[in-house]
């Protein structure tokens, strides 16, 4: 049997991933800013900063789906979650081709393979999570359901 995610295990994977995009981009952007003789043209220098602010924003998401997931998932309603692991799969599948764009321009594309690995990486993991967020909701809404009380019979007419 294979291995399958718990709410908890999904949330720590949240927390952890938001924590480290959110590291790595703010780290990058620091750098960036700090390296103020950095010869390259605007539209580049923009490029670098809007890819950044794209992990940002991403890694806030993941913190989000983290520290909510118990709620949406236990609930049975793993649409916000969903949401979140699809937002995060797009800015990498966005990200990622942009990265491997320039790339391409600017080196002639020494590493595309490397980017190619990532980004096929990043949207398997992106489908597993987005599938388990799906099976605990169902998971989630068949405990409610057996737990729950008869109704009471309607009063006759």
């Amino acid at each position: 049997m294979g291995m399958r995610e718990t709410v908890r295990s999904m949330r720590a994977y949240f927390i952890i991933a938001g924590l480290g995009v959110c590291g790595y981009a703010a780290l990058n952007l620091i750098a960036f800013l700090e390296a103020r003789a950095m010869p390259l043209k605007v539209w580049l220098k923009v490029f670098f900063v809007s890819m950044q602010a794209i992990g940002l924003l991403v890694g806030l998401a993941l913190l989000y789906a983290g520290v909510m997931a118990r709620r949406h998932l236990d609930r049975g309603e793993p649409r916000r979650v969903q949401q979140i692991v699809l937002f995060a799969g797009g800015a990498e599948v966005v990200t990622g081709l942009a990265v491997t764009g320039v790339d391409l321009w600017l080196t002639g594309g020494q590493s595309v393979v490397l980017n190619a690995i990532v980004l096929g990486v990043s949207l398997a993991i992106t489908w597993y999570l987005y599938v388990n967020a799906r099976r605990l909701a169902a998971e989630a809404r068949e405990r409610r359901a057996q737990t729950q009380p008869e109704p009471p019979p309607a009063p006759p007419v």
